[in-house]
């Protein structure tokens, strides 16, 4: 399967992204006399994925080479950060040109803090990507569909936060304004192009120099442009979580979340969703070159295809070990359990990861992997099962 990555559209053209310690690769800036730090970069894999739309049965295989510059620029201007970057992914199929694909990225943030008791964040993000056939409003049609769902999405988020990073106390308000528009297929996508409005606030508490108790309350209000046949979508989503965060630690790091979520529809045709969701991920380093990466996490979504909503569970491990200074490796697993209420249907998908990655040279990284995926469902044509294999390379100029 092929993915867009949301942060530089890096290559998950291949379905995996390479874990990497903080040591292994360093790019170099170019420096200017502005005081911006210019950061170019390229990506390139080429690998072999034998289920190329993720079909149930007569599978298509391809060879494909993925290529990503990307730039990023930033501004260090005493206490604030500026940042922005761009990147253009490109995807050739060697044996399927249709799926052939090229998108784009661009965003900019900004960290500004007025004084010790006042900051603010804000950003803005835009995507012009595409979803590989048998994957979201396609998923179960891979082998129906032509070319790849092309959509844009914009997405523009900030928070402002209250309280002296020296006190125990801050309080922050976030808010974010997101839109999703598919540009083909509106036979298949009219009805999953969407708006949302998010809000919410935030209490955090320092209980140690490292470890901080979160209390939040947040609301999505999502709007559709058109009325789906099977009923109205619109839905106002309300989370109300406690948890704690905690910094490295001798040996470990981490955040966690639990909570209620209640999501509501406009439509009385939908069943409403009510229930304890959480997420936390807990990285465990024994060694100073060895980590363990576990995360879980429970929560209701909207459908890509059918039914009200997605009660969704997802489980992941991972291993990442520096063998020495020039070489690494890491494996992950992963299990998603998917319930889906308003259609008869649940999805259990397991995947499985491996990658060793070589320092050529301190800006120059080698990499070849395997990524398998196996995906079961009470829904025929939404099985199906994936190997993709790669090798590729990082550089930076």
């Amino acid at each position: 399967m092929f993915k867009l990555s949301p942060v530089t559209l890096g290559l998950v053209a291949l379905g995996l992204t390479t874990q990497l310690s903080a040591n292994e690769f360093a790019v170099a800036s170019i420096a200017t006399e502005s005081g911006i730090d210019f950061t170019p970069m390229l990506q390139a894999r080429l690998g072999h994925n034998d289920n190329i739309a993720s079909a149930s049965a007569n599978e298509e295989s391809s060879w494909i080479l993925a290529l990503t510059p990307s730039l990023r620029a930033m501004l260090q201007d005493g206490a604030n950060l500026y940042t922005s970057s761009v990147s253009v992914a490109s995807g050739t199929y060697f044996s399927s040109s249709d799926d052939n694909y090229l998108d784009f990225f661009a965003d900019a943030k900004a960290k500004i803090e007025l004084n010790q008791s006042h900051r603010f964040e804000v950003g803005a993000e835009y995507v012009a990507g595409h979803e590989d056939r048998g994957t979201g409003v396609s998923e179960g049609l891979g082998n129906a569909q032509q070319k790849p769902a092309e959509f844009d999405t914009y997405n523009v988020k900030g928070h402002y936060e209250y309280g002296a990073m020296s006190t125990p106390a801050r309080l922050r308000l976030m808010v974010g304004l997101y839109d999703k528009e598919f540009s083909n297929y509106e036979n298949l996508t009219r009805f999953r192009n969407y708006d949302s409005l998010s809000y919410g606030a935030a209490f955090y508490y320092d209980t140690q120099a490292t470890t901080r108790v979160v209390a939040e309350v947040t609301r999505e209000d999502i709007g559709y442009d058109l009325v789906d046949p099977t009923g109205l979508r619109d839905s106002v989503t309300t989370n109300y979580r406690v948890g704690m965060e905690w910094e490295a630690t001798a040996l470990t790091s981490g955040s966690f979340r639990i909570g209620y979520q209640d999501k509501n529809f406009d439509s009385a045709q939908r069943k409403d969703f009510s229930g304890v969701t959480w997420n936390a991920s807990v990285a465990y380093a024994p060694l100073s070159y060895s980590t363990i990466q576990l995360s879980t996490g429970r929560q209701a979504k909207d459908p890509n295809v059918q039914g009200d909503y997605v009660k969704e569970t997802l489980h992941s491990v991972s291993w990442k070990h520096d063998w020495s200074e020039l070489f690494s490796s890491s494996v992950g697993f992963n299990y998603s359990h998917e319930d889906y209420s308003g259609a008869d249907r649940t999805d259990k998908t397991k995947g499985f990861n491996l990658a060793a990655n070589y320092l050529l040279r301190s800006n120059l990284l080698l990499t070849a992997g395997t990524d398998l995926t196996r995906k079961s469902s009470t829904v025929e044509n939404i099985r199906f099962d994936r190997n993709v294999f790669y090798v590729g390379v990082q550089a930076g100029f």
